[in-house]
């Protein structure tokens, strides 16, 4: 059965969707930059610490993710979103990304407090950047290049997490060792998401193209 083909008015709304996407990520790069100019005032209160999130601040585990150690960190967390947007496009501007987003950030920082009990402290948006480049591979494995994206990506996670790799190779320009399992968790959390979210388009698909059961005829 010939799937309906899209009408004008559909694309339109995509396109207008994708338009507000890029806004949305505009205005999203920016708050991060200011906040990683304005570290010193915001992270006290925004960044996951263990004790703060013990005695009750569960905030943390969601705002971590939205400050730096320094402004270098934050470029550099800045420079990997623009990537991002150059290479697979601005998502659509919809509840369901948003929701995403959230989801993603949470994982990773739920991550950090069940997994890694050992890390007292973390700053900086690379867990979620993580995810975000891993769902994205993940929604579009079926493409050569970014299938050895996502294995390009999987080898860098197995990497940092082996015995001599060294995190603290970027403490000269951002002050402290990176976070390495932050990265594990926001690239699984993305995939996963991913996973569930092509599971679901396609059980909408089946229902949708499944013909309906007729009513039995009457008994006479």
């Amino acid at each position: 059965m010939p799937r309906p083909s899209v009408s004008v008015n559909e694309l339109a709304m995509a396109a207008r969707q994708r338009h507000r996407g890029y806004l949305h990520c505009a205005v999203a790069v920016t708050a991060l930059g200011c906040l990683g100019f304005f570290g010193d005032t915001f992270n006290p209160a925004l960044e996951y610490n263990r004790a703060a999130i013990a005695s009750g601040q569960w905030w943390r585990l969601l705002s971590g993710h939205l400050v730096h150690l320094n402004i270098v960190h934050s470029a550099l967390n800045v420079l990997g979103v623009v990537l991002c947007l150059l290479v697979f496009g601005a998502p659509r501007a919809s509840f369901s990304s948003l929701l995403g987003l959230l989801a993603v950030s949470l994982c990773t920082g739920l991550g950090l407090w069940f997994l890694s009990p050992d890390v007292e402290y973390y700053l900086g948006f690379s867990g979620v950047l993580h995810g975000i480049l891993a769902y994205a591979l993940t929604s579009t494995v079926n493409r050569p290049w970014h299938a050895l994206g996502l294995l390009g990506v999987a080898i860098k996670l197995a990497y940092e997490q082996v015995s001599h790799f060294n995190p603290l190779y970027l403490q000269s320009s951002i002050g402290d060792a990176v976070v390495v399992d932050a990265h594990l968790y926001g690239a699984l959390s993305g995939a996963l998401l991913a996973l569930l979210a092509c599971w679901q388009r396609r059980h909408s698909s089946v229902s949708a193209e499944s013909p309906s059961t007729p009513d039995a005829p009457p008994r006479k």
